[in-house]
């Protein structure tokens, strides 16, 4: 996969565009611009990758010249269909697209945002401007919108970076996944996946910790589930952590690997996962740099943890050995 840069907030004035709120994403792909250039106008092409990720593109009429039409769909995961619509301002084979936009109803009308369920005050027609620019052998494709509404500028933002994912994909490997793939960065906690068992100490009187601990990916990878059955101080304790790069609603990740812990006493915790490539494990408690946090270390056969949890008051050390 290619280096994607940061979506950025564009403040330049499309050239033919009227003032309005604006908003840009920039993607690097590894493909040849001309390339590019024929998965934008090409409607064929288009279909392999135009939407969000999880939608599709049921169909897609382009006339890319100046003063043509163009009519594109898209396809929710619940079936929903959406059209855009609108009218080739500028053409400028391979570097630039200068085209108006607007919701539009199967035949290629113009309908309201509302229509869609959209909110905020959509105009009839914004502008959409694309650019292609060669980098180091391959294409920086930038497109700004303008007329977005501010509440639906960063979920406009999210979408067309997942359709440019999906573009680059299209390009480089040929197919387009239906979800993203899981974080890479999740594969090393694959040492925890198995059953544990958790011996430890406080410095209080009857201060003993053990029990078992078993970790096992959720179905499709995209997070690690920890089943916690321990005795803690004379409290027995059962729980569910889930750890990874949960999207947020408008697709985004986290910077962290994060996890969420419930237990069987009400309790909700919050914790901040980080695992070195040399076996060193870091969990914080609510937040990176948090009082509260365990420090350890694989073996390096990856059958044992040892460590230390620490938190304001108290603490203890912790060996986690593997049975499973």
């Amino acid at each position: 996969m290619s280096d994607r840069t940061s979506i950025q907030q564009y403040a330049e004035r499309p050239e033919g565009a009227s003032a309005g709120p604006k908003a840009g994403v920039t993607r690097l792909i590894s493909a040849p611009r001309q390339d590019v250039w024929k998965a934008w106008t090409d409607p064929e092409r288009l279909k392999h990758w135009w939407g969000p990720r999880g939608f599709t593109s049921p169909m897609a009429r382009t006339d890319a010249r100046v003063g043509g039409r163009y009519l594109w769909g898209m396809r929710s995961p619940e079936g929903q269909d959406f059209y855009s619509t609108g009218v080739f301002r500028e053409v400028v084979e391979p570097e630039r697209l200068v085209l108006t936009d607007s919701f539009a109803d199967a035949e290629g009308n113009v309908v309201p945002a509302a229509q869609y369920g959209m909110p905020g005050d959509w105009p009839d027609e914004s502008v959409m401007t694309v650019t292609f620019d060669e980098r180091d052998g391959g294409t920086v494709v930038t497109v700004r919108s303008e007329g977005i509404p501010e509440e639906m500028r960063e979920p406009s933002k999210a979408g067309m970076r997942e359709s440019l994912d999906k573009l680059a994909e299209y390009l480089e490997t040929g197919t387009v996944q239906a979800t993203a793939a899981p974080d890479p960065r999740l594969r090393r906690l694959d040492p925890y996946v198995g059953t544990w068992s958790l011996q430890g100490k406080e410095a209080r009187e009857y201060g003993e910790i053990h029990g078992t601990l078993r970790f096992e990916w959720m179905e499709g990878g995209y997070f690690l589930m920890q089943h916690v059955d321990i005795n803690h101080a004379g409290q027995p304790i059962k729980g569910i952590e889930v750890i990874g790069y949960g999207r947020d609603w408008d697709g985004t990740a986290p910077e962290h690997c994060t996890s969420h812990f419930f237990d069987n006493t009400g309790n909700h915790f919050v914790y901040i996962y980080e695992v070195g490539e040399d076996g060193a494990v870091t969990i914080w408690g609510g937040e990176v740099g948090s009082p509260a946090a365990f420090r350890g270390r694989f073996s390096e056969d990856k059958k044992s943890i040892t460590g230390r949890w620490d938190w304001p008051g108290g603490g203890y050390d912790a060996i986690i050995t593997r049975t499973g």
